[in-house]
């Protein structure tokens, strides 16, 4: 088992199709930090796999602003509070490639 972080740099986009048209039109573009913690639980496996758990927990540094996504869809401008926080919790799976240590 191991415990980690992460410093990560995200984009945020929207995007829209029109009725009638093939090309999507980007109507919200934001930039944003946040960081990742995370534990390792490393399985046992074969010699040449190695199989990883993750648990995170994902914490956006700075809010969205989603006024824009509001107007899209609301078809007029929004007068309350229109920022928002994506936090998030999750799993990953990963598989490592390649010669394992015996533990």
């Amino acid at each position: 088992m191991s415990l980690g972080t992460s410093l990560d740099y995200g984009l945020f986009q929207v995007k829209d199709r029109a009725t009638g048209q093939k090309k999507k039109t980007q109507f919200l573009s934001e930039d944003n930090w946040g960081s990742h913690f995370y534990l390792n639980i490393n399985l046992p496996t074969r010699s040449y796999l190695g199989i990883t758990i993750q648990p995170y927990y994902f914490v956006n540094w700075n809010s969205i602003n989603l006024s824009k996504l509001s107007e899209r869809l609301l078809n007029t401008a929004i007068t309350t509070n229109s920022l928002g926080k994506f936090n998030q919790i999750g799993v990953s799976l990963i598989f490592n490639n390649g010669p394992q240590k015996n533990y």
